[in-house]
């Protein structure tokens, strides 16, 4: 077991878990779009929505929603996505300053992002 940061840990099985959970990300993407389905809910572990462009985060390796707009954007050409993401924080430090999502999108392709959080009391 490795620590990459205050709340990230990795394991031999890490990369491999959170290459599926970006991947099923991805794949719900593609079900929606092939009309296999009309919506999609993603419940992976790890989430991927506290993961940078360039860095693990907060329990995250990739940031999977990231992953998957960017995929919606390129191989589907999409010329518009909306992400929603919800997160309950219950660490001391996120009781003042929740931690919103950090999705990288060209600018070139415009991404709506919203975010949820909700800090229970402690």
């Amino acid at each position: 077991m490795v620590q990459l940061d205050g709340d990230t840990y990795m394991s031999p099985g890490s990369v491999k878990a959170a290459r599926r959970a970006a991947g099923g990300a991805i794949a719900a993407v593609d079900a929606v779009m092939a009309g296999e389905v009309t919506n999609a809910f993603v419940a992976t572990r790890p989430p991927g929505h506290h993961a940078e462009r360039e860095t693990h985060m907060g329990f995250c390796l990739f940031g999977n929603v990231s992953i998957a707009a960017k995929h919606a954007l390129d191989f589907h050409e999409l010329h518009r996505v909306a992400v929603v993401d919800f997160d309950v924080q219950v660490r001391e430090d996120h009781r003042t300053t929740p931690r919103a999502p950090h999705c990288y999108c060209p600018l070139d392709n415009p991404l709506s992002m919203i975010s949820l959080t909700r800090i229970p009391q402690i």
